[in-house]
């Protein structure tokens, strides 16, 4: 009912499952509208312009639906806030293509440069994704970061940081504990790996160091 709904500020799951299946059906209803206004940003775009076009859909985040205990997004890095859709039409691109490879938002900015044949921004710290659209997968998927700024006290935050490596994710969190997930065995992260995943535990703890020192070069 609506005395729950305050419950939204706090980012806590509604104690009925009644109430999070609404607010998910309102978030169905969101992203229904949303492909709409696409169709109709596309057909203005073929209605006004005969020129090569590239389309690219994407979301800056996720939501979570009590997938963890909680609702909303900003206080975690689980797969159900890191995971979006990333959608690229154009020239020179297989309709229907589908790449599982994850890749990184920072590779947006570098790939619509590449995208127009225009030289990546100086500042761009992501790989151009042109290769992968066009179905040149490399050797090695490279390693994924993600990162929770500190918000406002007592928001609850439970991550700072995140490594994924192949199929093996490291989160750090506010306390500055870790969890490991094996993400073919547990991809919706729902049992840490206990003591038999401290090598690759310290692993990735050293990909994230590596990845804090090249970034204040």
């Amino acid at each position: 009912g609506e005395a729950q709904w305050p419950l939204l500020l706090s980012f806590q799951a509604p104690a009925s499952s009644q109430d999070t299946a609404t607010l998910m059906n309102l978030y169905d209803a969101e992203v229904a509208y949303t492909d709409e206004q696409i169709g109709v940003l596309i057909a203005g775009i073929r209605a006004r312009t005969h020129r090569p076009t590239f389309l690219v859909v994407v979301a800056d985040h996720g939501e979570e639906f009590n997938d963890h205990g909680g609702i909303q997004h900003g206080r975690t890095l689980f797969d159900e806030l890191l995971r979006v859709p990333l959608i690229i039409v154009g020239p020179g691109i297989t309709p229907g293509s589908v790449v599982d490879s994850p890749v990184s938002l920072v590779s947006l900015w570098p790939t619509l440069a590449q995208l127009v044949g225009v030289a990546p921004p100086p500042k761009a710290d992501g790989r151009g994704l042109l290769d992968l659209v066009r179905g040149n997968f490399p050797a090695r998927a490279p390693d994924l970061f993600a990162d929770l700024e500190p918000r406002f006290p007592g928001d609850g935050q439970v991550h700072r940081r995140a490594v994924v490596d192949g199929t093996w994710k490291l989160l750090v969190g506010a306390d500055r504990s870790l969890s490991l997930y094996d993400l073919t065995t547990d991809p919706h992260e729902q049992f840490a790996v206990g003591a038999t995943g401290v090598s690759r535990e310290k692993f990735l703890q050293a990909i994230l160091k590596v990845h804090d020192t090249v970034a204040r070069l």
